[in-house]
């Protein structure tokens, strides 16, 4: 889980931490990464989809008091290895 404040936002931390995060977990030999947000999160699901997540499972939730869906993303990184 990582939260970014607003004022850092938007300047490209979050993908360098997420991709820290994916460096470390292919040196380590995981195969896959697996990351959940709520649809309304726009930015986390598009930073998810731009570094090759893929939603694997979504489910109706309801969170502080409001109605919206938890999305499962994940990563394959032997895939990811794969590729030049």
């Amino acid at each position: 889980l990582f939260y970014l404040a607003e004022e850092i936002r938007g300047r490209g931390v979050g993908r360098r931490l997420l991709r820290s995060v994916l460096d470390g977990a292919d040196a380590a030999g995981l195969k896959r990464v697996r990351v959940s947000t709520y649809d309304r999160h726009q930015a986390a699901c598009g930073l998810y989809r731009s570094l090759g997540f893929r939603v694997v499972s979504e489910a109706p939730v309801r969170v502080y008091g409001l109605d919206m869906r938890q999305l499962d993303f994940e990563i394959d990184l032997e895939g990811q290895r794969a590729s030049p």
